[in-house]
Parts: structure tokens; C-alpha cells; sequence
């Protein structure tokens, strides 16, 4: 049995170059990035879907969202590292990160591409696992 970054390490490093990337932008640091890219005229929400979230846009919980999404890719770029048995959390962290993305920003072939990403580094390690191959986790 193969880790599931060997079969797939381009995930790996696509999600550490993002997290690294947004720690270098002080708006992503001071947790003020969200705010800003759902306000933009050309990349943001429509005045409709801006109207739902302006709320959660000023409120204090703007710094979580952007950080959360720091946080989750930098946490999806570990699972490089990660025991096995632990792609679980890995799997549905991406899969709710990509969901978000798709719904909140209709980046649906992205998040699309990045969910079959997921799902095939994982996929085959999980089945093992729940077959009950415990050696699986010794394959790191």
C-alpha cells in the first residue's frame, strides 16, 4: 500500500504554496482578505448574494473565515505527512473548502478539479482501512 501523497504529491503542493503564498499578503494576515475579495466589483458577490453576507462580511468573524481557509490548506498540504488513518479529517476538510468555494464563489470546475484531486489521493487508503488493513498506516 502506497501513502496517498505518493500516488497524487502535486495536491500537496499546491495547497502549501497557497497557504505559504496568502502568509506573505498582509490582508490575508490581518484577517481581512474575505472582506475584501467578496467587495470586489469583479471578483466579489453579486449585490444580491453581498446583501445575505455584508453581516458576516463587517463582523469580527471575517478574520476566521479567512484564516480557516489559510489554515485548512495548510492542514490539507500536512496530509503529505499524515498517518494514514487520519485522511478522513483530511478528505472532508477539502471536500467542505471546495464545496465553499464552488457555491460562494462559482468556481464550480475548479472545485471540481480539486475534489477528484482529493478523493484520488485518499480513496484507495480509506477502503483499506475500513476493510480493516491496519498495515496500511505502516506504508509511510
Amino acid at each position: 500500500m502506497v501513502h496517498p501523497s505518493v500516488n497524487n504529491p502535486t495536491m500537496a503542493v499546491i495547497y502549501f504554496n497557497a497557504g505559504i503564498t496568502r502568509l506573505k499578503n498582509p490582508e490575508w494576515i490581518d484577517g481581512s482578505a474575505v472582506y475584501y475579495y467578496f467587495n470586489s466589483a469583479m471578483l466579489g458577490f453579486n449585490d444580491t448574494m453581498l446583501s445575505l453576507f455584508k453581516p458576516l462580511l463587517i463582523s469580527p468573524f471575517v478574520f476566521v473565515i479567512t484564516w480557516g481557509t489559510t489554515v485548512a490548506e495548510l492542514l490539507l498540504a500536512a496530509a503529505l505527512l499524515a498517518p494514514i488513518k487520519h485522511y478522513k479529517w483530511y478528505f472532508w476538510i477539502g471536500m467542505l473548502l471546495h464545496a465553499l468555494i464552488a457555491v460562494l464563489l462559482g468556481l464550480w470546475r475548479f472545485s471540481a478539479i480539486m475534489i477528484a484531486g482529493i478523493v484520488r489521493s485518499v480513496y484507495r487508503q480509506l477502503m483499506h482501512l475500513k476493510a480493516g488493513d491496519h498495515h496500511a498506516s505502516s506504508h509511510l
